[in-house]
């Protein structure tokens, strides 16, 4: 799935926020299940829509079967393998899984693995970690507290010759993800354009029918500060003032 590097292409990377706003564009890369969302404005801004999904995200009935919020799982799923697409990114864990048989007979479907998947994050941010040691005195007690910990946890594992993957708190989320493989696809004439992703209240989100505050939130620390490099290297630019604020990405 690879783009001619036209000068000026625009690139959307779009989240399941709602009231998400979306732009015209020439190539949209949705998170998960938002391009069933706003399948209907994404028809009619024009360009092509692929969907970068977590292949967990359609594998939990297999991995979880006695899990109380199979519903919320069984319509997730539904929507992500139903929404309109032109492709699918489908990100796999290291044992492989039964994801890729369900997508639908003739969308191409690019694999990418967790490993590749950190490679290429890494890559195009320029950063190692996107929370590491110095940026600890700018994170809540909470935060510092739970690298720390971590660290110990996964050198722990390496001396065993095992990994381990690092929790969510220091993991891009698969919106952040999304648009670093956008940008390895469209390189650096095209412009990015990011809606529908924010750094708080995700358990707000259209996806989320589970309402879980957490004291630590998912991906938000991480996202922050891959969005901060990314935006020093490429031409970005949100709909979401929260981000511009945090951030300091302009505005679209």
């Amino acid at each position: 799935m690879t783009s001619t590097l036209n000068p000026m292409q625009r690139v959307l990377i779009l989240g399941s926020k709602p009231d998400a706003i979306i732009p015209s564009f020439d190539h949209a890369y949705c998170a998960n299940a938002a391009a069933s969302y706003y399948q209907g404005e994404l028809s009619h801004r024009g360009g092509k829509t692929y969907s970068v999904v977590a292949s967990g995200q359609i594998t939990k009935r297999e991995r979880r079967p006695n899990n109380k919020k199979l519903q919320h799982y069984d319509e997730k799923t539904t929507r992500i393998l139903e929404s309109r697409n032109d492709g699918v990114i489908l990100i796999l864990p290291p044992d492989k899984s039964s994801a890729k048989r369900k997508i639908k007979e003739g969308i191409s479907v690019v694999e990418v693995t967790e490993r590749e998947r950190e490679r290429i994050l890494r890559n195009i941010s320029g950063l190692d970690e996107p929370v590491g040691p110095c940026r600890l005195t700018e994170a809540p007690i909470t935060v510092s507290t739970l690298y720390i910990y971590t660290k110990l946890l996964q050198n722990a594992f390496q001396a065993i010759g095992k990994e381990r993957r690092p929790p969510a708190a220091f993991r891009a989320s698969t919106g952040i993800f999304s648009l670093a493989y956008a940008i390895l696809q469209h390189g650096t004439q095209s412009e990015y354009i990011i809606s529908g992703i924010g750094l708080s209240d995700r358990e707000n989100y259209k996806d989320k029918s589970f309402k879980q505050k957490r004291k630590i939130p998912r991906h938000s620390h991480a996202d922050t500060h891959y969005l901060s490099a990314l935006s020093a290297r490429f031409n970005i630019r949100t709909t979401e003032e929260e981000i511009y604020q945090r951030t300091g990405i302009p505005l679209f």
